[in-house]
């Protein structure tokens, strides 16, 4: 088997090409992508294959990401791949759930589990939903932890 190249760019020659301003893309081997647009913007770029399906998924922005940054997470990437786990997918999900406040879970989980469950249970956790949805529903998602949640029910509980 055939050894593939990596590390094939230089910080230097990143900032020489940064500073021409043409759009360009240089890959340093093993699927990981330099990119710089027309607009500027400089990000590193995994490119990859899943499924027999040729993907990428962008890893960050140059300079925040350094390069070896880039390798690093890169690596991480291709270990993922090697487990099953497509980055693409990753990235996905955790940009659908960033999106989400808590009172769309809520609402979320009133129409897809809520309505399944018996009466007496509808109505006991009905009552706590509505207690987590009144203080914190406008929060992102991932900005709550399950302490909020809890401090949250205890909060309504110590005040009635």
């Amino acid at each position: 088997m055939a050894k593939i190249q990596t590390n094939l760019l230089t910080d230097i020659q990143i900032r020489k090409w940064i500073r021409a301003g043409a759009p360009f893309a240089k890959s340093d081997g093993g699927g990981l992508t330099f990119t710089l647009s027309a607009a500027g913007a400089a990000v590193w770029v995994l490119r990859f294959r899943h499924a027999g399906r040729r993907q990428e998924v962008t890893l960050g922005r140059y300079p925040d990401m350094s390069l070896a940054a880039a390798r690093l997470m890169a690596a991480k990437k291709r270990i993922a791949l090697v487990d099953g786990i497509n980055p693409a997918d990753e990235v996905r999900k955790a940009k659908s759930l960033r999106d989400w406040t808590v009172r769309e879970l809520i609402s979320d989980y009133k129409n897809l589990v809520l309505s399944t469950l018996a009466e007496s249970t509808q109505r006991s956790y009905g009552r706590n939903l509505k207690r987590i949805e009144n203080g914190m529903g406008a929060m992102s998602v991932q900005s709550v932890s399950p302490a909020d949640v809890v401090a949250q029910i205890e909060r309504v509980k110590a005040g009635c």
